[in-house]
Parts: structure tokens; sequence; C-alpha cells
């Protein structure tokens, strides 16, 4: 009630006009930022940082398998014959026994005949006929550069034939680095800061992504390559993780739609044209470091994790997680399969963070992440496989997506919840759901923070 004066008697205590409804308690993270802003032009900006990170994800990915092609087309080198005024498809054809699938020739033997006996006579090699029944293994290589025109390292080392393996080597080495990676960089980013462990991994992956230019052997360039690893997956993961735990709930699956649909994409559509115009391994090793540089403006684009610090002193433990014959039917499932798997990768990566309580959310990103560099590890071989059955890669691939597709099902729904912020929470969560929960089927999840709008600081 008012007074004489117009002013509130300050015996009343309530105001029956008032709006009493209580406002909930602000006791995690996720009850402060919606009053301090969560989606606005600071997420904006943070949106905006992922971009060298994504392009230094592509770039580590990809740059693998630039640096070790070698043209289908390739054939015993025949010194005796080099200095003749030949052409490679008459050296070929005059040294080189067909194959099985002629007009294709032998890639990795040659006719058991001493060329420098039959030059010394004076003839015309190309008017002699050649009868050898015998062939012998290859010491060297020649290739076409028609359609990759670089000698990659594989190309002169001669990474072909009985050592054709050492691609597969090299790749599954990579890989295996970024297993020691994820489990290092991990611990790092939750026990030491997110920052301080995004800046060491993209440092290292910088100085090997340049040291590979140096490598000259299989050892050094496996080497450089293990480095290289330890950046990979870590150089985006970590970044993700940060800018997801500062925005909205409905507004996390933009993070990495705009990661992975629209950065990353970048990145893997210029590679390989960067590739074909530098046309040498060498300066393509030094170009494919230039993204790592991220490491040294880290600090001033990218906060520490508010969260991570809210909770740096708890006790952290592990939490484990994770035909058609036509050729037009072929590509079109193949495009589609793809499609599908993007998509997954996509949702998953944003999943596993939603799901991870905060005090283990790093490291239990890396671990889950961990798994899938295991496959990468092995997908060179998986590729390999297509020797034995050309069906065979794909069948595996189908078989793997057909059981992650099914183990999904028991797997909590994360849509419009807040993130785990203790490790009990975490081990609650989704507990109240059943196994036939789908949200997407059902009403929208109600917001708890839409009546309350943002304090303009």
């Amino acid at each position: 009630m008012k007074n004489s004066n117009g002013m509130k008697n300050p015996t009343d205590t309530v105001d029956p006009n008032e709006n009493t409804t209580p406002r909930p308690k602000l006791e995690t993270f996720d009850d402060v930022l919606p009053y301090v802003g969560d989606f606005g032009r600071y997420q904006w900006l943070l949106l905006l940082a992922l971009l060298p990170y994504s392009v230094a994800y592509a770039t580590l990915y990809f740059s693998q398998f630039f640096l070790t092609l070698v043209p289908q087309e390739h054939w015993c080198k025949i010194e005796e014959l080099i200095p003749l005024n030949l052409t490679r498809e008459e050296r070929v054809k005059i040294g080189v026994p067909k194959s099985q699938n002629y007009p294709y020739y032998d890639q990795c033997h040659r006719r058991d005949l001493d060329f420098s006996v039959i030059l010394s006579h004076g003839k015309d090699i190309r008017s002699v006929e050649l009868k050898a029944n015998k062939s012998v293994d290859c010491s060297h290589w020649e290739y076409n550069f028609t359609q990759i025109p670089y000698a990659s390292i594989a190309a002169e080392l001669d990474w072909v034939c009985d050592q054709e393996y050492l691609i597969s080597t090299a790749q599954s080495i990579f890989f295996c680095g970024s297993i020691v990676g994820g489990l290092l960089f991990g611990w790092i980013a939750d026990h030491r800061g997110r920052i301080p462990a995004l800046i060491l991994c993209n440092g290292i992956g910088f100085l090997a992504s340049a040291a590979t230019a140096s490598a000259n052997t299989f050892l050094s360039f496996a080497v450089c390559r293990f480095f290289t690893g330890l950046a990979f997956d870590n150089c985006i993961n970590i970044p993700l993780i940060i800018v997801l735990e500062y925005m909205a709930v409905n507004r996390r699956t933009l993070v990495v739609n705009v990661a992975f649909g629209i950065y990353f994409a970048v990145g893997s559509t210029v590679l390989p044209w960067i590739a074909y115009y530098v046309a040498n391994w060498k300066f393509f090793a030094y170009v494919s470091a230039i993204p790592m540089v991220s490491a040294f403006i880290t600090p001033w684009i990218l906060p520490e994790s508010a969260r991570n610090q809210a909770v740096r002193d708890r006790a952290a433990i592990p939490y484990l997680m994770r035909f058609y014959y036509s050729v037009a039917a072929k590509l079109t499932m193949s495009v589609l399969s793809r499609f599908c798997l993007n998509m997954a990768a996509n949702v998953g990566l944003q999943y596993a963070a939603e799901l991870l309580p905060t005090p283990i959310r790093t490291q239990g990103v890396a671990l889950i992440h961990i798994f899938g560099i295991v496959a990468h590890s092995v997908a060179p071989y998986v590729v390999d496989s297509a020797k034995v059955w050309d069906g065979l890669p794909m069948m595996i691939i189908s078989v793997v997506s057909f059981a992650a597709a099914t183990l999904v099902l028991f797997l909590p729904e994360t849509l419009g919840r807040d993130l785990p912020q203790t490790l009990r929470q975490g081990e609650d969560f989704g507990k109240e759901q059943s196994f036939w929960t789908m949200p997407c089927c059902g009403r929208p999840c109600p917001n708890r923070h839409r009546h309350y709008r943002p304090r303009e600081l």
C-alpha cells in the first residue's frame, strides 16, 4: 500500500500486483550463462575463431595422402634404355613384359635381358626381336606424372610393389601418434588448462610438419609423421570443447556445423589445389605447417574454459564410451554413404562433448576419438583389402556402421539438456530416460532460462 505522499509503506513487504515467481537458483555454469549472454556477439566471435583450427585439422588429415601419392602408371626403369632416343611407351614395350591385364604392363618386373650386350651390336633396338621368358624384379621405377604432377616421397623412394606396404604403414604411424596425443593432451587440457594443451599440441604439429620436408628415408619420415600426428584431432577437439562450453544449449549444433560444414569443407577443398600447383612434396610439407601457426595466437583468440576452471580441483576418473553392381548404383550409394557418415561424425563430435562431465570432458572426448583414430590406423589396410575382393572394404564399413548404429540406441539423449558439471551428474545423466525416448519426435524441450534476458554489460 502507499502512504499519503504516494510512497510505498515500508511495512509492506509484498506487492500483490508484482510477479512473485521465484527465480531459479544460480548453482551451475548453465544457470549463470543465460544472464551474461549465451548466444551473442561473443559467441559469434568464438565461432569465427574456430576457422584456423578447422583448416589445420583438414590440412593435417589430407596432407598425409598428398605426401605419399604414387601414380598408378609406373614401370621398371631400365638404365640402359634411358640414353636412347626412345619414348616412354617404347621403353616399356621393349623392356617390360605384358601383365595378365594386357594392354597394361607389369609394374614390378622387367625382362631378364642384358640390354648393354644387345646395344653393343650397333643395331636399332626397336628392330631387334626380343625373346625372354624369364623376368626379374625391378630395382628402380619410372612414373607417369600426367595425372599426379609431382613425385611424392613415396615415388622418390620407390615405395611400390613389395615396398608398397610402407605407404599404409606411414599412415598408420601418423594415427598412432594421434592416439598418444589424445591421451597426453587430453590429460593436460583437463588438469593444466585447455589453452596450454592447445598451444603445445599445435606447436609440436607445426615443427613436425616442417621437419617432414627434410625426411629422406622411411624411418625419418615415419618419425616426423608420428610427431605430426600428436596434434591431429586435438587441434580441433580442444577448440570445439571450449566454444561448446560457452554456447547456449540450443545452439551447440551450430558449432559443429560451422566448424565442419563450412571451415573444414573449405580447407579440404582448397588443399588438393595447393598440392597440384605447388607440385613439390617438400614445399607442400612446409605449406601444410602454416595453419599450425595458430598455436602462437591462441591466447589472443580463445578464452580458457570457465567450466574447467570452476571444477579444476575436483577428482577425475576416466569415463569410457564409445550391393549394387552397376557403376551408377555404386557411385550413388558411395556418395550417399559418405554424406551420412559425415553427418554421423559431426553429430558424434558434439554428442560426446555434451554427454561427458566438465572435469573429464577433454580426456573423455580424446579417449573416444582415440578409438576413431585406431580405425584411421587400420583404414589403409581396409582399402588394401580390395585386392582380395572389390566389395570387401565397403562390406567392412557397412558392418561397422550397422554395429555403431545399434549401440547408439542404448545411449541417452542430450537434446535440450544442460552439460553435466560434476562426475555424479555425469553418472546420473539420462537415467530417467526410457529406451524409446525420442525428443525429436515430440514437443520441444522448454528452455528454463527463456524468461530472463542477458544482463547488459
